[in-house]
Protein backbone atom coordinates (compact mmCIF):
# COMPACT_ATOMS: atom_id res chain seq x y z
CA UNK A 1 0.00 0.00 0.00
CA UNK A 2 2.91 2.36 0.72
CA UNK A 3 3.86 2.12 -3.13
CA UNK A 4 0.86 3.19 -4.29
CA UNK A 5 1.09 6.36 -2.44
CA UNK A 6 4.18 7.49 -3.44
CA UNK A 7 3.18 6.70 -7.33
CA UNK A 8 -0.30 8.87 -6.87
CA UNK A 9 1.76 12.05 -5.34
CA UNK A 10 4.34 11.64 -8.10
CA UNK A 11 1.54 12.22 -10.59
CA UNK A 12 0.53 14.76 -8.91
CA UNK A 13 3.64 16.47 -8.47
CA UNK A 14 3.90 18.61 -12.40
CA UNK A 15 0.91 20.11 -14.77
CA UNK A 16 -0.02 18.29 -17.66
CA UNK A 17 0.19 19.70 -21.27
CA UNK A 18 -3.52 20.76 -21.41
CA UNK A 19 -3.29 23.15 -18.38
CA UNK A 20 0.30 24.74 -19.85
CA UNK A 21 -1.39 25.17 -23.25
CA UNK A 22 -4.24 26.95 -21.04
CA UNK A 23 -1.91 28.82 -19.01
CA UNK A 24 0.04 30.08 -22.36
CA UNK A 25 -3.46 31.10 -24.35
CA UNK A 26 -4.52 33.29 -21.21
CA UNK A 27 -1.02 34.69 -20.99
CA UNK A 28 -1.41 35.10 -25.30
CA UNK A 29 -4.16 36.91 -24.43
CA UNK A 30 -3.18 39.56 -21.62
CA UNK A 31 -0.24 40.13 -23.99
CA UNK A 32 -2.11 41.12 -26.66
CA UNK A 33 -4.37 43.40 -25.06
CA UNK A 34 -0.83 44.91 -23.24
CA UNK A 35 0.34 45.71 -27.13
CA UNK A 36 -2.94 47.09 -28.09
CA UNK A 37 -3.12 48.93 -25.18
CA UNK A 38 0.71 50.58 -26.05
CA UNK A 39 -0.35 51.24 -29.70
CA UNK A 40 -3.44 53.28 -28.64
CA UNK A 41 -1.49 55.32 -25.77
CA UNK A 42 1.00 56.04 -28.18
CA UNK A 43 -0.82 56.83 -31.16
CA UNK A 44 -3.31 59.44 -28.21
CA UNK A 45 -0.25 60.97 -27.18
CA UNK A 46 1.45 61.86 -30.29
CA UNK A 47 -1.72 63.61 -31.42
CA UNK A 48 -2.16 65.31 -28.17
CA UNK A 49 1.79 66.77 -28.70
CA UNK A 50 0.73 67.77 -32.09
CA UNK A 51 -2.44 69.93 -31.26
CA UNK A 52 -0.52 71.01 -27.91
CA UNK A 53 2.21 72.52 -30.87
CA UNK A 54 -0.35 74.15 -32.87
CA UNK A 55 -1.99 75.52 -29.64
CA UNK A 56 1.51 77.04 -28.91
CA UNK A 57 2.44 78.12 -32.46
CA UNK A 58 -0.99 80.03 -32.59
CA UNK A 59 -1.03 81.29 -29.00
CA UNK A 60 2.88 82.75 -30.09
CA UNK A 61 1.72 84.86 -33.36
CA UNK A 62 -1.29 85.76 -31.15
CA UNK A 63 0.96 87.58 -28.94
CA UNK A 64 3.85 88.80 -31.13
CA UNK A 65 0.84 90.90 -32.56
CA UNK A 66 -0.91 92.32 -29.40
CA UNK A 67 2.87 93.55 -28.38
CA UNK A 68 3.24 95.25 -31.34
CA UNK A 69 -0.22 97.22 -30.61
CA UNK A 70 -2.97 98.27 -32.16
CA UNK A 71 -0.56 101.14 -34.30
CA UNK A 72 2.05 98.90 -34.78
CA UNK A 73 0.18 95.69 -35.69
CA UNK A 74 1.11 95.43 -39.70
CA UNK A 75 -2.25 95.13 -41.63
CA UNK A 76 -2.88 92.70 -44.29
CA UNK A 77 -2.05 88.73 -43.96
CA UNK A 78 1.10 86.58 -43.65
CA UNK A 79 2.35 82.72 -43.39
CA UNK A 80 5.48 81.40 -41.53
CA UNK A 81 6.01 77.32 -41.85
CA UNK A 82 7.21 75.30 -39.21
CA UNK A 83 8.63 72.03 -38.63
CA UNK A 84 7.14 68.96 -36.04
CA UNK A 85 9.09 70.72 -32.83
CA UNK A 86 7.86 73.91 -33.60
CA UNK A 87 10.95 75.61 -35.31
CA UNK A 88 9.99 78.19 -37.87
CA UNK A 89 11.19 76.65 -41.40
CA UNK A 90 13.40 79.61 -43.91
CA UNK A 91 11.14 79.93 -46.94
CA UNK A 92 14.47 79.25 -48.72
CA UNK A 93 14.27 75.54 -47.28
CA UNK A 94 10.19 74.84 -47.98
CA UNK A 95 11.70 73.15 -51.22
CA UNK A 96 13.15 70.91 -49.68
CA UNK A 97 11.95 70.32 -46.11
CA UNK A 98 8.30 69.16 -45.51
CA UNK A 99 6.07 71.43 -42.78
CA UNK A 100 4.34 69.76 -40.17
CA UNK A 101 2.23 73.49 -39.47
CA UNK A 102 1.33 76.54 -41.62
CA UNK A 103 0.87 79.91 -39.24
CA UNK A 104 -1.26 82.33 -41.10
CA UNK A 105 -1.93 85.67 -39.41
CA UNK A 106 -4.51 88.05 -40.70
CA UNK A 107 -5.38 91.62 -39.41
CA UNK A 108 -8.22 93.78 -40.54
CA UNK A 109 -9.39 97.21 -40.08
CA UNK A 110 -12.99 97.70 -38.69
CA UNK A 111 -14.77 100.78 -37.35
CA UNK A 112 -11.91 102.89 -37.62
CA UNK A 113 -11.51 106.28 -36.67
CA UNK A 114 -9.29 109.08 -39.00
CA UNK A 115 -7.76 111.79 -38.44
CA UNK A 116 -7.71 114.56 -41.22
CA UNK A 117 -4.91 117.30 -41.58
CA UNK A 118 -6.70 120.28 -42.35
CA UNK A 119 -4.02 121.45 -44.25
CA UNK A 120 -2.65 118.50 -46.43
CA UNK A 121 -6.38 116.57 -46.47
CA UNK A 122 -3.89 113.49 -44.90
CA UNK A 123 -5.82 110.67 -43.13
CA UNK A 124 -4.55 109.33 -40.20
CA UNK A 125 -5.12 106.30 -38.06
CA UNK A 126 -6.12 106.99 -34.76
CA UNK A 127 -8.43 104.74 -33.39
CA UNK A 128 -10.90 101.66 -34.12
CA UNK A 129 -10.68 98.28 -34.18
CA UNK A 130 -8.30 95.47 -35.39
CA UNK A 131 -9.52 92.21 -35.86
CA UNK A 132 -6.79 89.75 -35.45
CA UNK A 133 -6.50 85.90 -36.97
CA UNK A 134 -4.51 83.70 -36.79
CA UNK A 135 -4.74 79.91 -38.39
CA UNK A 136 -2.46 76.96 -37.38
CA UNK A 137 -3.07 74.29 -40.16
CA UNK A 138 -1.68 70.87 -39.98
CA UNK A 139 0.20 70.13 -43.00
CA UNK A 140 1.37 66.68 -42.65
CA UNK A 141 -1.86 65.24 -41.77
CA UNK A 142 -5.21 64.40 -43.95
CA UNK A 143 -8.84 65.58 -42.06
CA UNK A 144 -6.95 67.37 -39.10
CA UNK A 145 -9.54 70.36 -38.41
CA UNK A 146 -7.30 73.78 -38.40
CA UNK A 147 -6.76 75.57 -34.88
CA UNK A 148 -7.72 79.03 -34.98
CA UNK A 149 -7.34 82.23 -32.87
CA UNK A 150 -9.31 85.24 -33.06
CA UNK A 151 -8.75 88.68 -31.47
CA UNK A 152 -9.08 91.86 -31.06
CA UNK A 153 -6.95 95.28 -30.69
CA UNK A 154 -8.40 98.71 -30.30
CA UNK A 155 -7.71 102.12 -29.47
CA UNK A 156 -9.50 105.17 -29.05
CA UNK A 157 -8.88 108.36 -30.97
CA UNK A 158 -7.74 111.62 -28.90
Amino acid sequence: MARSTRTRSNRRRGATIIENLIAAVIMGIALVGVVSMYGFVTTTTRNNDRIAMAYNLGRGATEEIRLQGFAYAPEGSSTAYYNADGDPIPPADLQTVKPAFSVTRLVTTTNAVYRTHVQSGQQTLIGGTREVTVTVEFMDAEGEDDFVIKTLLTESGS
